[in-house]
Formats: C-alpha cells, structure tokens, sequence
C-alpha cells in the first residue's frame, strides 16, 4: 500500500482530506498521513503480531469466522447465545458491509455461532485463517502489553484526519491516534459507518490504495459511499491525473 501510495504521491500534486484503513490497513494510512515513520510503523505491526499471539495462547484456541447473510442485530444475538450456550467469547469484530460480519472467539464458541448461524439464515459461515480474536475484548492482554509500546513511538499531527476503527471519528491529535492504535484491538471494526465518515469529511471519491480491492468491493453494499477507485497495480497509476484534490 505504501509503495503504491508513494509513487502516487510523486506523479503530481494529490491532497487528500481524509484517510481511513480496515484493520492492519489503519497503519498504512497513518503512515500515508506522516503520523508513522514506516519503519517505525513496520515494528508496531510487528510487535502488534506478537502481543495478539501471546493474548491468545493457552485459551483452547481462538479464531475468527467469516459470517454472510445475516445484519448486525443476528449476527449479535448469534454470538449472544453461543456465549451463554458454551461459556467462550465471541463477538462480532467487524461490521464489513450489509450482510457481511466477521465473528471473533475462542474455539469452542466459534462451532456454536457457525451451527447457530445457518438457523438464523446465514448463507454461509466460514472459519478464517487466523488463530486470534481480533478487535474483541478478549485481546484486552494484547491491548495491555501494546500500549507502552505504542507510548513510546514518536506519532506526529497527520497532514490529513485519519478516521479510527476503534474510537470512529476523524483523529489529529497524536495521543487520540496512539489510542487508537490501543483500542482498535479490542473494539469492532465498523466500516460502513467509517465509509459515512469519509463522505461526512468530503470525501467525494474514495481510493483504495493496496494490493488488493476488497474495499471496494464493500463500499458497493454500503448505501450512500462515494464511488471507490481502486489503484491495485502500476496500470491504474497511469491513469491517475497528475493534479487532483483527491477527495
């Protein structure tokens, strides 16, 4: 996302007026925003890494479970009554689009919301690839043993407002970002209602900068989102202008 960004940066003169990145892409757009130097921002996502693993570790496993075909209020009574029914976490982690959440929790309450889910409607239920809970409560170990890290991190005033998963508002402050930075571990990520804060700022073209365009491809689930441009590969550099008020 990085390199992308910088030879989109050197092609003319582009200013955002606000920046915003799901999950472990919030670092990318701290560092896009001269918040983060990137090696400094390459050790926070390291040591980030590490403090989730260790939170994790001798709790029977934990994971994360893709959900599809269930709004919010199903998804939270799904992890409801798996909590109650096996006595393990979860809760749902991130608020993707309509009709799509990713749940996180320990093994045995996963199992639970993946049978309870089909009976509310789910289209499908897939376990991630992942063997932490991310953005739950139950990295609150990991949110603990991150945030002196995080204090002792130089964080500047961003050249443009960066809109937090956790704390969901546009952040300048330093100390507002390196909570951030703590918090996103143990809250939700709500990306419609971040994608509505992007176009409350102005944004009225968003771009996605990154390897990938799964962004984008939520952003057209979400009502009211500004069109999304995706700049996945050098191609899509070309057909940038060289001067643009990049809202």
């Amino acid at each position: 996302s990085i390199a992308l960004w910088r030879v989109v940066r050197a092609r003319g003169d582009i200013h955002p007026v606000v920046a915003a990145g799901h999950s472990l892409g919030e670092y990318s757009a701290l560092v896009a925003a001269e918040a983060l130097d990137f090696r400094q921002a390459i050790r926070l996502v390291r040591d980030r890494a590490r403090c989730m693993e260790a939170a994790s570790s001798g709790n029977g496993g934990a994971g994360m479970l893709a959900i599809l075909g269930l709004d919010r209020d199903a998804a939270e009574a799904v992890c409801r009554q798996a909590a109650e029914a096996t006595g393990a976490g979860a809760m749902v982690a991130n608020y993707n689009c309509p009709g799509q959440v990713v749940v996180g929790g320990y093994d045995a309450a996963l199992a639970e919301v993946q049978r309870l889910a089909q009976g509310y409607g789910a289209r499908r239920a897939l376990r991630l690839a992942v063997s932490v809970a991310s953005h739950t409560p139950l990295q609150q170990a990991a949110a603990d043993a991150f945030a002196p890290i995080v204090r002792a991190v130089p964080v500047f005033p961003p050249i443009f407002p960066i809109v937090g998963n956790a704390l969901i508002r546009p952040l300048t402050d330093p100390d507002d970002l390196r909570q951030e930075m703590v918090m996103q571990l143990v809250r939700p990520v709500d990306w419609p209602r971040t994608v509505a804060l992007l176009r409350e700022a102005g944004a009225e073209q968003i771009w996605e900068i990154g390897p990938r365009s799964v962004l984008a491809g939520l952003s057209k689930r979400i009502e009211g989102s500004p069109p999304v441009l995706t700049i996945t590969e050098a191609a899509d550099i070309e057909k940038l202008p060289t001067s643009l008020e990049a809202n």
